[in-house]
């Protein structure tokens, strides 16, 4: 029994030391802990302290040269100590579990670890802070001297410890507590306004006048982004209300509830000073409450936080005069190096040019493409070199970036001052791109250096790729210029050498491209970045240095780019993210807003300068940069790099037709008849030439496509009037469809115009086209007639002869196309025809509409010369989206010409600053009165026709010894028939369409010339109206038999012995042949069919039969046995009016509603024509 414990009691003391000798390690541990704890708690109350100086401290910190240390960047830029109290240390101590410890007597050590866990998280007897920042309405409460004293200290060590660049102090009290904050008046940070120094405001009209100063451009500015951007260029505002109390009369000051509202938002701190407890704004996020006892309690609102005591501090005013005397005596530079030093401040001082004499042929070597254009922080010229590192230089290409009144535009005027003072233009010149405004370059453009300014482009986007192609255009030239020189030159300092031995060479100056907000610009085009590559990769060798400037730099905006730009400079930028993009550090976001002071980055050197103005006023009334420019206005300018933009409508700028550069130069008739209708631009060769139309080139025919007010009517007027300035008409005439609303109207005065029709004119729209058919007809036989074998010879031989009857050139022009296609479908054959086959003969189609689509592939691919104007959907553009939605926001007559090139087509009105349509009828009476040649012979209408010109027609032909059948509408020329010899006739029309009038003139002119005639008339009318005798008649069936008997006779005896000498031509009228048909009875003799088999031997009988029927059922007729017989001879057909287009007449053929007395003329191997058949003033007989 005792051996157990025995056992029992010997483990236990074993355990017992064991115990004990892990307590005494922890306990050395748990020392070692509270050692550390209590070391660190002593580094963070000195840090607190040397962070938070006590009041009394203020002027020991401001002597050891911490004044202003803190910057807005800064986590702790306002926060400021209102006292003394335990504050959290961040400190943890973690307490691990150990068994031995949960028994006793070793449970103190536990208790102990806990309490030094426990001190470990407080700092006792601390500064005590509160943000600024963070809570941006405070309220300060208690009896006056103490609350007052509160917010001075926390007032002074603000304006001590940040710069009065980035904090301003704003302060409203009591007229009788006014000097109580007089101190502030004398430092930097008080908010000026137009008086001499900075007061107090003491009432609710100075308070509101001083917000409107300084608040409201912060709630304007919140309106176009947040402060987080803003802040960046404003400075933090405080603003004190002492003896505040929510029902007083500031209450009525709108500014100053909306600082209140939006305090944090716009960078304000609000701090309210006021005796009442709860008198603080209810916008307040914290309040400070003291006692006047040296006890004071933060109370936060609206907050789950718990308040905390601490002891108060505060600065007596005699202590905050003392402090502020020696601010107000201080002057925030950006380096202390700067101090005192102006030396760098004017660029013409630190270049030595007052007087100006530029040092183009005194400069030292080694100072070619140098500019020095500022201080270094030493107080040494600072100098950019522009040439390659291989040349000890620090380019070619940089990037320049800077914020809103960091002064990057003057950095650069007085950069580019620099170097036009220095060298000359033939061996620098400078191009300047400006994506907004162009203000910072407006007087550098007018240097002789300057080869261009492209400003603006935010509002004319398609400035983007034209600059894109005047510098690809430069670069291309560039590379010729150093092959052609030979030699294996590698790149431009080869070409200057070798120029030294050979003068005679051309120059190639360098090139200086600084391109002002370019980050926006590759947004708007990210393709452009491609051409900054390209000049990235060349320019070295070919001279091309590239300066890239811009307020903003996104990470990644400038990828692919960063390689080639070899020396950075950053002014103040807006974030340090920004900063570090451009020169590699975040030292340009913590610079102060003033302007020029920056960073240079060149390989690893990273240098501080103050950049000169040049924009100032020193001597006179110009400033320094004018007086430059005047100085170097004598200096030949150096050539373009790119030419002016076309003019564009949009912005009421308009190209005149009498603009010299529309002058294409005398061009001899047998090579074209080319006349200029706009001016193309053509940037990549630096080149704008007139848009020439010539119907001599490509087969004459054009298309302008367009949306609706794009200007296509007004390209089509511009066209005629600039056709009417240089040509004849017997050169170059036109017939106008007016369909696009009557613009064109005007033109029908010029005098190469023959006809102008609208759409309310069918007669005269049917005419035109006849017109154009009879031309093609006709020409063939023309050319063989007059020996001509091209147009070449047409034109020299109309040239020679100077009248219409040898015309050279016709073109019909068609404004709006779809219009005309949808109301005249019928001449869509014409259309097709004349584009096929009209270039043979001189016949040409220029035509409008608002879609491609609109003209079919059929006739598209006929067309050559193509203008495209802006359209509804750039999708739709020929030459593809991207071209296409270039021209989204031009103006009309802006337009895509020859491969796709930009082209501005003149303005058809009295001046190029014209655009009032109504004045286009100025501009056609002028060129018709200054054209000496005859005005183009007007194209007539059946209506046109006299009763004499009729009767004159119809003496001749009968003296001739034919039937005037009627006159063609095309020049009024008679239409004879010789019965016997032309075949058979057949009419067909409606009642009252003039048939049985036309058969009653033509009979009587058959007798008058010989002709045996025989009429059919059941009605009789034809017959009671006739003044002449006929050889015989029928009007009823009995008549009928023996009238065929008697002509079957004749006939067959002409068919047994043949035609005689002595045979007098026959001439069988059947009027109303419906009617005797009907009447006829099936299979009885003696009747038309009777004759239908002599249909076929017209000439042999020497005969001709005539039927006139009505048009209604004439298809089922032609079963007729005459009527069939009398088609398979192929007849002439005169079709009247027929109201029914879907009537169809025998042959498959339809008429359409004519004028009575009107009809149209159908032969076999000739072309139709309209012919009028009664003259004007005879009389109709009824049908």
């Amino acid at each position: 029994m005792a051996t157990p414990l025995i056992m029992y009691r010997g483990n236990r003391k074993a355990a017992d030391k064991r115990n004990i000798k892990r307590a005494e390690r922890y306990t050395v541990m748990v020392d070692a802990v509270e050692t550390g704890v209590t070391a660190a708690k002593k580094q963070i109350r000195a840090a607190l302290e040397l962070s938070h100086p006590a009041p009394t401290q203020l002027s020991d910190w401001i002597a050891g040269g911490r004044l202003w240390e803190r910057r807005l960047t800064d986590e702790d830029f306002l926060d400021v100590a209102v006292g003394v109290a335990d504050v959290p240390s961040g400190l943890t101590v973690e307490i691990g579990k150990t068994a031995a410890l949960e028994a006793d007597p070793m449970i103190d050590l536990q208790d102990r670890a806990e309490a030094v866990k426990a001190a470990a998280a407080t700092v006792r007897d601390a500064p005590f802070t509160v943000s600024l920042q963070e809570h941006a309405v405070i309220g300060v409460e208690g009896p006056r001297a103490a609350a007052a004293g509160l917010a001075r200290s926390m007032l002074l060590e603000a304006v001590v410890c940040c710069g009065p660049d980035e904090l301003s102090l704003l302060v409203a009290a009591p007229p009788d507590l006014a000097h109580e904050w007089a101190w502030a008046t004398g430092i930097p940070h008080m908010a000026r306004g137009a008086e001499a120094a900075p007061a107090i405001a003491t009432d609710a009209k100075a308070l509101a006048t001083a917000l409107a100063r300084v608040v409201e451009p912060r709630a304007q500015l919140l309106d176009e982004t947040d402060w987080s951007t803003a802040k960046a260029g404003l400075a933090h505002l405080i603003i004190v209300l002492d003896a505040y109390h929510p029902l007083s009369e500031l209450q009525e000051i709108p500014l100053l509830q909306d600082a209140l509202a939006r305090a944090r938002q716009l960078g304000i701190t609000v701090l309210t000073v006021s005796e009442t407890p709860r008198d603080s704004p209810a916008e307040a996020s914290t309040v400070l409450v003291v006692d006047g006892r040296g006890h004071g309690v933060l109370q936060p609102v609206r907050s789950s936080d718990l308040p905390v005591r601490f002891a108060a501090i505060g600065s007596a005013v005699a202590e905050a005069q003392r402090v502020a005397s020696v601010i107000g005596r201080r002057q925030l530079v950006s380096d202390l190096s700067f101090v005192g030093d102006s030396s760098g401040d004017l660029l013409l001082d630190l270049l030595d040019q007052r007087p100006l004499r530029p040092r183009w042929d005194h400069r030292d070597p080694s100072g070619f493409l140098t500019a020095t254009f500022g201080v270094q922080a030493d107080g040494r010229p600072f100098t950019l070199d522009l040439k390659e590192g291989a040349a000890n230089g620090h380019g070619p290409h940089g990037l320049l970036v800077g914020a809103t009144g960091s002064g990057k535009s003057e950095l650069l005027r007085s950069m580019i001052t620099s170097l036009a003072l220095t060298h000359s233009p033939d061996e620098l010149q400078m191009s300047f791109v400006d994506f907004k405004g162009g203000a910072a370059f407006e007087l550098l453009a007018e240097l002789p250096h300057c080869t261009g300014l492209i400003t603006n482009i935010l509002d004319d986007l398609t400035l983007i790729d034209r600059m894109r192609s005047s510098l690809t255009g430069e670069l291309l030239a560039r590379q010729r210029l150093l092959a052609g020189a030979g030699q294996d030159l590698q790149g431009i300092r080869d070409y200057w050498a070798l120029r030294e031995q050979n003068p005679d060479l051309p120059r190639l100056p360098y090139l200086l491209l600084v391109i002002d907000e370019f980050a926006e610009l590759l947004e708007a085009e990210p393709k452009f970045l491609d051409l900054l590559l390209s000049i990235g990769r060349q320019g070295r060798s070919l001279g091309v240095h590239l300066l890239l400037a811009s307020q903003r730099l996104e990470a990644g905006r400038i990828r692919g780019l960063e390689s080639y730009l070899s020396y950075r400079i950053a002014l103040r930028t807006f974030t340090a993210e920004e900063s570090s993009a451009a020169i590699g550090s975040k030292a340009a976001a913590e610079l102060p807003p003033l302007p020029g002071h920056g960073f240079f980055r060149a390989a690893a050197t990273l240098q501080r300068f103050k950049g000169s103005q040049i924009s100032v006023t020193a001597e006179g009334p110009q400033t320094d940069l004018a007086l430059v420019v005047e100085r170097l206005r004598t200096v030949p300018q150096a050539p373009p790099l790119w030419l002016a933009p076309l003019p564009n409508s949009a912005r009421m700028e308009f190209l005149a037709l009498e603009d010299p550069r529309l002058e294409p130069g005398a061009v001899p008739v047998e090579e074209g008849l080319p006349f200029p209708v706009g001016l193309l631009d053509d940037p990549l060769r630096r080149r704008q030439n007139p848009v020439l139309v010539d119907v001599a080139r490509l087969g004459g025919h054009l298309a302008i496509v367009g949306a609706p007010q794009s200007g296509k009517s007004s390209a089509m007027a511009t066209e005629l009037l600039q056709a009417a300035r240089r040509y004849p008409a017997y050169l170059l005439r036109f017939h106008v469809l007016d369909f696009g609303g009557g613009l064109l109207a005007a033109t029908a005065n010029l005098p190469n115009v023959g006809s102008y029709a609208t759409p309310q004119e069918p007669h005269r729209v049917a005419r035109i086209l006849a017109e154009m058919v009879t031309l093609l007809d006709e020409r063939a036989v023309q050319f063989r007639r007059d020996r001509v074998s091209s147009m070449t010879e047409q034109r020299r031989l109309a040239e020679r002869v100077g009248d219409e009857e040898t015309q050279a050139h016709t073109v019909l022009v068609i404004d709006n196309y779809a219009a005309f296609k949808e109301r005249y479908a019928e001449f869509e054959p014409v259309i097709e025809r004349l584009l096929i086959e009209g270039a043979n003969f001189g016949l040409h189609l220029h035509l409008s509409t608002a879609r491609w689509t609109d003209v079919n592939a059929r006739k598209l691919e006929q067309i050559a010369a193509r203008f495209e104007l802006r359209l509804n959907e750039a999708s739709d553009s020929q030459f593809g989206r991207a071209k296409g939605g270039l021209l989204s926001g031009a103006g009309p007559g802006r337009a895509l010409g020859p491969g796709g090139m930009q082209m501005q087509i003149a303005a058809p009105y009295a001046g190029s600053t014209s655009s009032v349509p109504g004045a286009l009828g100025d501009v056609v009476a002028g060129v018709a009165a200054g054209s000496g040649a005859p005005k183009a012979r007007r194209l007539l209408l059946l209506d046109d026709l006299s009763a004499d010109e009729f009767r004159q027609a119809e003496r001749a032909v009968t003296g001739d010894g034919d039937i005037l059948l009627g006159l063609n509408e095309s020049g009024f020329r008679p239409v004879p028939f010789a019965p016997g010899r032309d075949g058979h006739l057949m009419i067909f029309g409606d009642v009252e369409s003039g048939r049985t009038s036309t058969l009653s003139r033509m009979i009587a002119g058959a007798a008058r010339t010989g002709v045996d005639t025989y009429v059919v008339d059941f009605r009789g009318g034809l017959l009671r109206n006739l003044d002449v005798e006929v050889r015989g008649s029928a009007t009823s069936l009995g008549e009928l038999e023996a009238m065929v008997g008697e002509v079957k006779e004749l006939f067959d005896g002409r068919m047994t012995a043949g035609p005689a000498a002595g045979d007098r031509p026959v001439l069988v009228v059947v009027d109303d042949f419906e009617l005797v048909q009907a009447l006829s009875p099936m299979g009885r003799p003696g009747t038309l069919l009777d004759l239908s088999a002599y249909a076929l031997v017209s000439e042999r009988v020497a005969a001709s039969f005539v039927l006139n029927q009505i048009a209604t059922n004439a298809a089922i007729r032609a079963g007729d046995l005459l009527v069939k017989r009398t088609l398979e001879s192929a007849p002439w057909r005169m079709h009247f009016s027929i109201a029914a287009r879907t009537e169809m007449l025998p042959g498959n053929l339809r008429g359409r509603p004519l004028a009575p007395g009107v009809a149209q003329l159908i032969r076999s191997g000739r072309p139709e024509a309209l012919i009028r058949t009664l003259s004007p003033a005879a009389p109709r007989q009824p049908e």
